[in-house]
């Protein structure tokens, strides 16, 4: 037989006031609560609790409403919180490649032109317009300096050398050179070791009234060095393309493989500048340079043979790219035909 269980509950329900005497007026109402079932059997007719149940009603839609909202408004929060940590994720990254990139590491020390074998010192503060400025103000010890170019708000850090400001340089593979226009335009690597200084910097640095000059070292895979100079060198703003702009060769043991290349834009992976008009040497040579057709590259893949990093038309395993004022008003660039197909330097 079906078990029955009742609770009466007596109740005070509610408070109401009411009547033109302001008197209260109270209503006792008794109900049964019946288990199993769900049945509220109210044991009196009053309207006031009517009213009261309408009034629980109403209020039990009211805060589904508002509890639907605040879950909303949670989700919100928990998306934005999710952004925000990736945020602080990238800044962190981009923290660390910064510290990165002044740590100055041991490295074994080699006989190799001055600007190749980094040091460990570091100058934080700015001291100097550029490296040369440095060495008259008697900092004359390599290392990382931070550097502000004349008539200019622009502030760097480079690496310097008995007056050279290092602009690229690597020896031992390290740092991986097949970056996007972003990456050579702010720079990247490890400035005491393998690193390019970054497009917008270099464009800072030989702007200036005061003519630069170039020279470029590079170590073959039979050891033999070579060199190039060149008494002018500039590179135009972003809106250029940073395009390269190069005087006359004044001093090599080789021969010249950069005068090809003045006057053209940079070219990278993902921004193809240069004028061979069916492919992207930067992504066909895994680089990124001032192309015409091809050819010479420095930053192309560290490796030995055709299509590799070159100086002139010779696969090199290390090379040091350096800049210095050369006292000198600046001359009128050189310039070059477009060409149509690529030119690896060392062969394809």
């Amino acid at each position: 037989m079906a078990f029955f269980v009742a609770f009466n509950i007596i109740a005070l329900f509610c408070l109401f006031v009411s009547g033109t005497n302001g008197q209260n007026k109270i209503d006792n109402c008794a109900y049964t609560f019946n288990i199993p079932g769900s049945q509220l059997s109210a044991q009196c007719g009053s309207e006031d609790l009517e009213k009261a149940i309408k009034a629980v009603e109403e209020n039990y839609i009211r805060l589904s409403v508002d509890n639907k909202k605040l879950q909303s408004e949670v989700r919100n929060l928990k998306t934005e919180n999710k952004k925000m940590k990736a945020t602080v994720k990238l800044i962190k990254k981009q923290t660390d490649a910064w510290r990165t990139a002044i740590n100055m590491p041991r490295l074994v020390s080699a006989k190799i032109p001055a600007g190749s074998e980094p040091s460990a010192a570091v100058f934080p503060d700015p001291v100097a317009s550029d490296c040369q400025n440095a060495i008259r103000r008697g900092l004359n010890k390599p290392g990382v300096y931070t550097l502000q170019p004349r008539e200019s708000d622009y502030v760097m850090q480079a690496y310097c050398d008995d007056g050279w400001t290092i602009i690229q340089r690597r020896f031992d593979g390290s740092v991986d050179f097949e970056k996007h226009w972003n990456d050579y335009l702010s720079g990247f690597g490890n400035m005491s070791g393998e690193y390019w200084l970054g497009l917008e910097n270099i464009h800072h640095l030989t702007s200036t009234p005061t003519a630069y000059k170039l020279r470029m070292e590079a170590q073959g895979w039979t050891n033999k060095w070579y060199y190039a100079e060149y008494d002018y060198f500039e590179v135009s703003g972003e809106k250029d393309n940073y395009r390269l702009k190069l005087g006359s060769l004044t001093d090599t043991n080789y021969k010249d493989g950069l005068s090809i290349q003045a006057g053209m834009d940079f070219t990278t992976v993902d921004r193809d500048n240069d004028q061979w008009r069916t492919g992207n040497c930067a992504l066909y040579y895994h680089g990124g340079w001032w192309l015409n057709s091809c050819g010479m590259d420095l930053n192309r893949k560290r490796c030995s043979g055709p299509g590799c990093m070159t100086f002139a038309d010779v696969s090199v395993q290390k090379s040091i790219m350096k800049i210095r004022r050369s006292g000198k008003p600046k001359p009128k660039p050189t310039g070059a035909e477009p060409g149509t197909e690529p030119s690896s330097g060392a062969g394809l």
